[in-house]
């Protein structure tokens, strides 16, 4: 629909004030999260997709350790550096925010968008374990889980063994 935004997919865009007045910048408060404050673990960049502006994300000052990160030099290495750049910043705490598409299809089917290359259970456990293990950690949750298409509760259970 024209002039129709959707949030879904844009979070930390919105987050970190890239998008409409109305959605980021609220009693004006914009940055809710300045971007030098956050770190993405994950980001999977795929031919031809026009959905995401993967220039302007290369252009924050978002601390990013893609997938091919991940897989070149393995989760726990990936994870320690993460949790060295968050105990590093002059911040009182950090929230972690988990995607269930982030997972690899074969293990997460009860996502909208199944994820052919996503990260393992054990990659996402590895992760996970090291980001919650800083008294730093005040939080966490998880998005984008489809309870209707996990209709024996499998998937859900397997996720939340990985927190």
């Amino acid at each position: 629909m024209p002039g129709r935004y959707t949030a879904a997919g844009h979070d930390l865009g919105l987050a970190t004030g890239h998008g409409p007045d109305l959605l980021t910048d609220l009693d004006g408060l914009r940055p809710y999260v300045e971007e030098r404050h956050v770190v993405h673990i994950g980001l999977q960049r795929e031919s031809g997709d026009d959905l995401i502006r993967t220039e302007d994300f290369d252009a924050s000052a978002i601390r990013s350790y893609p997938i091919e990160q991940i897989r070149r030099r393995d989760a726990s290495t990936t994870a320690a550096q993460a949790r060295a750049d968050l105990d590093a910043m002059s911040i009182g705490g950090f929230w972690n925010h988990v995607d269930a598409d982030v997972l690899d299809k074969t293990g997460m089917p009860a996502v909208d968008s199944r994820n052919p290359n996503g990260l393992s259970f054990t990659d996402l456990s590895t992760v996970l374990a090291a980001l919650l293990a800083s008294p730093r950690a005040i939080g966490m949750h998880v998005a984008i889980y489809d309870p209707e298409r996990d209709p024996t509760g499998y998937a859900a259970t397997v996720l939340v063994n990985a927190f």
